[in-house]
């Protein structure tokens, strides 16, 4: 028997329970052409990673230390890091342009008739422009927090509540749902946790 006929492979991209359970369930052959092209990627990177380091170290290490760090002495590149790292540098612009804004909320507190019973019932802010198409649509990026931007909105809301004093209940739902155990955490996910937790950064 041919002994490469014996081993099977399985493959996953997330490391949960339903991702294993699926790839242990369906085992497949090695793949040799797939396995020469994670080789040939990994050459790339290595051979584009070495020559853009040191095409970065000859024309623009005198640039970096004269306009950010005079301790500069080596500029590298990675075929993967470098994006990343672009990606981050445009979310911090992002941060440091940002501006707040105020936002408003209603918050209704109710006596049932009769009882001692209280709840908060939740506002839901209607839609401002019934004219617009699905794909048109920009909706108030605060509405998953019964927030809204909309000050006249709220005040006329609150002013409504205020005004009614009762309110009647037309229609009762009730949903149930069910909430799975939470992931295991990769590193990333670790570290945003850690450092919440610690209050300090993850650097």
């Amino acid at each position: 028997a041919d002994p490469i006929r014996r081993i099977h492979r399985a493959r996953f991209s997330a490391i949960t329970k339903d991702a294993l359970r699926q790839a242990f369930s369906v085992l497949e052959e090695p793949d040799a052409a797939l396995s020469r092209s994670v080789d040939a990627r990994q050459e790339l990177d290595l051979r584009i990673g070495v020559s853009m380091t040191r095409l970065l170290n000859w024309r623009c290490v005198g640039l970096a230390r004269k306009h950010f760090s005079p301790a500069t002495k080596v500029i590298s590149y990675g075929p993967c890091q470098t994006p990343a790292l672009s990606f981050c540098v445009e979310r911090a612009r992002e941060i440091e342009l940002f501006q707040s804004q105020p936002y408003h909320k209603v918050d209704i507190t109710c006596v049932v008739d009769g009882s001692k019973q209280v709840f908060a019932p939740k506002w839901i802010i209607p839609r401002q422009d019934q004219t617009k198409t699905k794909e048109e649509e920009s909706p108030d990026p605060l509405s998953e927090e019964n927030a809204t931007f909309d000050k006249a909105l709220a005040e006329k809301t609150a002013k409504s509540v205020l005004e009614g004093k009762n309110l009647r209940v037309i229609d009762i739902e009730e949903l149930h749902e069910t909430k799975k155990a939470p992931l295991g955490l990769n590193t990333v996910a670790l570290l945003t946790s850690a450092s919440k937790a610690m209050g300090m950064s993850p650097k």
